[in-house]
């Protein structure tokens, strides 16, 4: 029992000093795990200050700071001399040539016709085709057209890219429509149909026929002339002063699609000089371009007319087949009022009379804005063409190209994802070839990585000139800019401003989601940078001197 006692008190004994020690060792342990995990966390929180404050201040990603992805090229801040050099004679005064027409009162006429026409009554006659009815706006036409020149002598000029006398079937078109060149449409509204118009492509050439053939021959210069589509009208008196005496007799022994490749030399009767026929071939010919035909005068830019042609004037022959008719208004103050919803309030800041002329008015300014839109869009197309041409990069910067590359491709296979349910592509590289808009069996990816190296010089070019030129905005100027760019771009997209709005607040909120939504769509980089592209494009355009083709003469 002592024995026991004794054991029993001895492991009382020790188990008591063994405890004192073992809460202390916990004690330790405790403490110094605590001094750890809080060392630790402290870690963590500063790493992730240091890390937010890099993403923020640096604009970098998560992936970008740890190495899983490239660095952007900050176009602002990073040094862009390895990749371009930029001096003053590559941006600064050069000459800007644009051809557009400014709006005049044929285009007023035209916008006109167009509200008559989209404001067009019900199909008239039961929708029967009509050929004695006075052609007016919205009326359906079938028609075949020949556009020519004049040439300083008053020879005709047939241009073959605007014609359709070949075709089996004629055009069809809306009178009001827009969708053929200003003028045209016009110049019909009044006019009575022709029906008749035959065009042959088999058969013998016959006395009083059109020809309209393919020719080569040597003129009397000797100069080598092939003319595809040539008009030559055997009922013209001065035909053989112009192709050689007997011209009638060897075309009207052809046949329509033969070809006929005897040279045969005919005489000019004025100069007696040969004029040397290799080959003739006789395209298709017509018989009733006669004394009915309607004629219409339109104006083309310059860019479209021949070099030898002394105006812009174009000619079109037009032949109308039949006509669906439909009731339509007159451009009158009923029109304006009922149909078009104009009030004298809406229509106040124009000082005309009537309120006819002051919607004539409103519509001559929406023209005049239209106008400078496009001579802005144009003038920065041109610009662009021209830096592109006159500053070269030393290199790509190769990550940023495979960057916005990845990029592009990323957002291509979303949309291939969610779309190609319904949309019913092959693959996606078939998916690719149609969104990029190539031809079957294109390369997409050279085409797409080609756009990209495109976009980044543009880039590299636009931020390079603005920061050598100080023209980058920066605190409340950017803020203001920022906030300027989202009004407009909301203002555009929707169609309201805060004046539509019953509060402040509710107009910040509507403004704050489509910012929101604006970015989550086109990505933060590129909102910015339409910003700047936006500020600064202008600013771009003023280095060089914009000339106006189109204007210069007058």
């Amino acid at each position: 029992m002592d024995k026991e006692t004794k054991i029993d008190g001895a492991c009382k004994s020790d188990n008591t000093e063994g405890g004192e020690e073992t809460k202390s060792k916990k004690r330790f342990y405790t403490e110094t795990w605590f001094v750890v995990v809080a060392i630790i966390s402290s870690a963590i929180i500063i790493l992730g200050i240091l890390i937010g404050v890099a993403m923020g201040v640096q604009g970098l990603t998560f992936r970008e700071l740890f190495g899983m992805e490239a660095k952007r090229l900050d176009f602002l801040s990073d040094s862009l001399n390895k990749y371009i050099t930029v001096e003053n004679k590559d941006y600064k005064n050069y000459d800007i040539e644009i051809n557009l027409t400014k709006p005049n009162d044929m285009h007023l006429e035209n916008k006109i016709l167009q509200l008559l026409a989209d404001n067009k009554g019900e199909l008239l006659y039961d929708g029967k085709y009509q050929t004695k009815k006075v052609i007016s706006p919205g009326d359906r036409i079938d028609f075949y057209y020949a556009a020519y020149v004049l040439d300083e002598n008053g020879r005709r000029i047939e241009i073959d890219a605007l014609t359709n006398y070949g075709d089996e079937a004629p055009e069809s078109i809306e009178i009001g429509g827009g969708l053929f060149v200003d003028g045209f449409e016009l110049g019909l509204v009044g006019k009575t149909p022709n029906p008749g118009f035959k065009a042959f492509h088999y058969g013998d050439v016959m006395e009083g026929d059109v020809v309209y053939a393919t020719v080569s021959y040597i003129s009397e210069n000797g100069i080598v002339h092939y003319d595809e589509h040539l008009r030559i009208d055997l009922r013209d008196e001065n035909v053989e002063n112009i192709y050689g005496e007997g011209i009638l007799d060897l075309l009207q022994q052809k046949q329509v699609g033969l070809i006929n490749d005897e040279i045969t030399v005919l005489t000019c009767p004025d100069t007696g000089e040969p004029i040397v026929y290799t080959e003739i071939v006789v395209d298709y010919i017509t018989r009733c371009e006669n004394e009915n035909v309607i004629t219409v005068e339109t104006v083309f830019p310059t860019m479209y007319v021949k070099d030898n042609v002394s105006t812009n004037i174009i000619y079109f022959d037009v032949f109308v087949e039949q006509m669906l008719c439909y009731a339509n208004d007159e451009f009158d103050e009923t029109f304006v009022r009922e149909k078009l919803k104009f009030t004298d309030e809406m229509l106040s800041e124009f000082k005309d009379e009537s309120i006819v002329d002051k919607c004539k008015s409103y519509y001559r300014a929406e023209l005049m804005k239209e106008y400078e839109a496009n001579y802005k869009s144009a003038a920065e197309e041109k610009m662009w063409e021209i830096l592109k041409e006159n500053i070269q990069l030393k290199k790509y910067p190769e990550k940023e190209v495979d960057r916005i590359y990845a990029d592009y491709v990323y957002s291509y296979q979303v949309s291939y994802a969610e779309q190609n349910e319904d949309l019913g592509y092959a693959d996606f590289d078939e998916f690719m070839v149609a969104q990029l808009e190539l031809e079957t069996g294109a390369n997409w990816s050279i085409h797409l990585l080609e756009s990209v190296k495109d976009e980044v010089k543009e880039k590299l070019i636009f931020y390079t000139i603005i920061r050598r030129e100080g023209l980058v905005p920066k605190g409340e100027e950017y803020n203001e800019i920022y906030r300027r760019e989202l009004e407009l771009d909301f203002e555009y997209y929707y169609g309201k401003d805060k004046n539509d709005y019953k509060t402040e607040a509710e107009y910040e909120k509507a403004l704050s989601d489509f910012e929101s939504m604006i970015i989550d769509y086109y990505g933060e980089e590129f909102y910015i940078d339409s910003v700047y592209y936006n500020y600064a494009t202008d600013k771009l355009l003023d280095f060089a001197t914009i000339i106006n083709i189109a204007e210069k003469d007058n």
